[in-house]
């Protein structure tokens, strides 16, 4: 249930007789904000600083926060069980953080200038496989374009003000050069995003079980909590395996993959696991800040200003603390 429901526009009295009217925000200076609205309109305008504000390290924080978190009072097999979900629910935020880049990539080449085009392209349902694979049909020149890459040295001066002991060619000319490689990193990150939903290959023959994204890892533990752990297994049981056989450790769990077949995948979701997808998350997270300044400044300013602080951006990524 919605603590208040509230239509887009004022129509009337509304249900209830009231309006509710909100006052522009302080974190965006004024011009800028009304700039972004022009370009965006209200709805995507709103979006596009909600995420360049704090939307980008959402899913980052939230892991870093549960990563600290302490096992007591939980005795020890139930330490190792919380251990357990703490990684799956880590690992979630991957493919949180994953849809949010595809989405943010849709909408970015969706976009028409004065319109709701973006909001309207972010906004619609989809599966998240399907979404990173649109995502991935960008190609390496139209990101550019999409961020207005500079490509020349007096592209980059026109994005900034002269300083005043003039210009320095080889100054300028590494920040070209740092924004090129800031804008390669983000596209090839962005075809990385496949390991997250594309089938993995197993080397097993059409006769033999299907392997499973790991997206069906996910699913498992997001729907229904499909996790089996060995201290409550009720009968001793064995697993036909596809592949080697590595020896068990205290963090391994099942997981039911999927509905046609009584499959299970086996995980070993220990400390280890859920501090590399804390550093997978920093990277993805980092990517999301930079696609949304630099398209946004792009669009509203209209220069090379936004791409070429790209690489600055990454001062603004909290650290990642040691998981305890």
């Amino acid at each position: 249930m919605h603590d208040l429901v509230k239509l887009d526009e004022p129509r009337g009295d509304g249900v209830n007789g009231g309006v509710e009217w909100l006052s522009a925000g302080e974190v965006f200076a004024e011009e800028f904000r009304e700039a972004t609205v022009r370009e965006f309109g209200e709805n995507g305008g709103w979006l596009l600083l909600s995420i360049r504000h704090y939307g980008w390290r959402v899913y980052y924080d939230l892991a870093r926060t549960l990563a600290r978190e302490q096992d007591q009072p939980l005795d020890d097999r139930q330490a190792i069980a919380f251990q357990i979900v703490r990684d799956l629910q880590v690992q979630s935020y991957l493919y949180a953080i994953a849809e949010q880049l595809a989405r943010l990539v849709r909408a970015c080449r969706a976009h028409e200038s004065g319109t709701e085009r973006f909001f309207d392209a972010f906004v619609p349902f989809g599966y998240v496989g399907k979404l990173v694979s649109d995502a991935q049909s960008l190609s390496r020149e139209e990101l550019g374009v999409l961020i207005r890459e500079p490509v020349t040295i007096q592209e980059a001066k026109l994005a900034y003000p002269a300083p005043a002991r003039g210009w320095d060619d080889d100054e300028v000319q590494e920040a070209v050069e740092e924004a090129r490689r800031t804008i390669d990193d983000l596209y090839t990150n962005l075809q990385e995003l496949k390991q997250l939903t594309d089938t993995p290959t197993m080397g097993v023959t059409e006769s033999e079980i299907t392997p499973h994204p790991l997206r069906e890892v996910d699913n498992a533990f997001r729907h229904g909590l499909r996790v089996f752990f060995s201290d409550a297994l009720p009968v001793d049981r064995g697993f036909r395996a596809l592949g080697e056989i590595t020896k068990r450790t205290p963090f391994a769990v099942e997981l039911h993959l999927s509905e046609r077949e009584p499959m299970f995948g086996t995980l070993y979701c220990d400390h280890d696991r859920t501090a590399h997808h804390i550093r997978v998350l920093a990277v993805i997270s980092l990517r999301v800040l930079q696609l949304c300044h630099g398209f946004l400044r792009a669009q509203v300013h209209k220069t090379s200003a936004g791409a070429l602080f790209m690489p600055l951006l990454a001062r603004e990524l909290p650290p990642i603390e040691s998981q305890e």
